[in-house]
């Protein structure tokens, strides 16, 4: 092994470390020290970039994807999640245009990459924007990866979002089951629980999703007024 592709290999290992520490400051700069040595290897650019972007800085993230985009070479996987990440940022930015466009790239490199069809279409839900082309992603995702709470919890917000209250409720209880003190999860659950005539059942889940950490200004209306806001 050269030494330059030994070097980037433990820099690989040292952003990923300072990523799961959560010391986003300190990875971000580190990895441009990282960067500066090894300057074609494209896993360097998205671990830095993952840093810049939980330390709130989706600018440079998108700056560091792109680049790092050049250096990506027969390898389909690392492509998609480049495209997947610059979705993520852009979605961040509140630019849909550029979101949805880097989101059917990374599809379109890997068509079954979860956690791409499940953000695309949670984020595309969000907007209330081609719901059903959201709801067949996400299908897609569960199929792939069963049994986890938050596809799971994407498909039944779709179907909450297409009016399928009682479908939506039994993907949501599904979730729940599965992450039990997610707030999101949570005030979902809530949300449907109301559409389905339930509203002291709603109250009791929003209650909980607060007590889970939630904090939105909607969930507190809810709770005060036993009213839906969304």
């Amino acid at each position: 092994m050269k030494p330059m592709e030994k070097g980037s290999i433990i820099w690989n290992r040292y952003l990923i470390l300072g990523l799961d520490l959560k010391d986003y400051k300190k990875t971000s700069s580190k990895g441009l020290e990282s960067i500066e040595m090894h300057p074609i290897q494209a896993t360097l650019y998205l671990f830095t970039g993952l840093a810049f972007s939980m330390d709130h800085d989706k600018e440079k993230a998108i700056e560091l994807w792109n680049k790092g985009l050049n250096y990506v070479v027969n390898n389909r996987a690392l492509k998609s999640e480049f495209y997947n990440s610059l979705g993520d940022a852009y979605h961040s930015l509140e630019n849909h245009s550029e979101s949805d466009h880097n989101y059917e790239k990374s599809l379109e490199i890997s068509a079954d990459n979860p956690v791409t069809l499940n953000n695309y279409s949670y984020y595309l839900s969000l907007r209330s924007k081609d719901l059903e082309k959201a709801l067949s992603l996400s299908k897609k995702c569960n199929e792939l990866m069963p049994n986890q709470a938050t596809y799971q919890d994407t498909y039944g917000w779709i179907l909450y979002k297409l009016g399928r209250f009682s479908e939506a409720e039994i993907w949501l209880k599904k979730a729940i089951e599965g992450e039990e003190n997610n707030a999101v999860i949570l005030e979902h659950y809530g949300d449907v629980l109301f559409q389905l005539n339930r509203p002291k059942e709603a109250i009791e889940y929003w209650e909980k999703a607060k007590k889970a950490g939630g904090t939105s200004g909607a969930l507190i209306q809810k709770i005060q007024e036993g009213q839906l806001y969304e």
